[in-house]
């Protein structure tokens, strides 16, 4: 999904077209139940929603090649595991596309693959998988703008 100026210059050059607050809801209901990522571009105001899956996405799959793709991702949630809840079904792991999450007698969440993401959480039967948020230090505030993400990059490329 494309927003602003974006989706205003993908509906003129017939590249996309317009919809409404309860189709783009259904579009994520149905995203959701596949088990897609959500991927906001990286600004407070997001000009572009992915919805992405670990098999297709080149972004999702050259993180998960990493050893810890936790580490690399901006996010402040993480998925964390209520033991008591978890019945051990798998659904959690099934879902991950980092491989984050192995199960024997309860779930296990390793936090240096899990990008937060919250797909487990949205599959999980018994409500056993939480989204939590990080503390303080650990949280990351996205700049306002995505103009600020792309001069940020440059700038770290020592190319301003």
């Amino acid at each position: 999904m494309f927003f602003g100026a974006g989706a205003y210059y993908c509906e003129e050059n017939n590249l996309g077209r317009d919809i409404g607050v309860e189709e783009a809801l259904d579009v994520l209901e149905k995203g959701r139940k596949a088990g897609l990522v959500l991927q906001p571009s990286n600004s407070q105001n997001p000009a572009t929603l992915c919805m992405c899956c670990g098999c297709c996405c080149l972004f999702l799959k050259n993180i998960k090649a990493m050893d810890k793709p936790g580490r690399y991702v901006h996010t402040s949630y993480y998925a964390r595991v209520d033991e008591e809840s978890c019945v051990a079904c798998g659904a959690c792991a099934d879902r991950c596309h980092m491989d984050a999450i192995t199960v024997d007698e309860t779930a296990h969440v390793n936090p240096d693959r899990c990008i937060g993401c919250g797909v487990c959480v949205t599959e999980c039967p018994s409500g056993a998988m939480l989204y939590k948020q990080k503390e303080k230090p650990d949280q990351y505030v996205p700049p306002v703008h995505i103009y600020e993400t792309f001069m940020n990059m440059a700038m770290e490329r020592g190319k301003p």
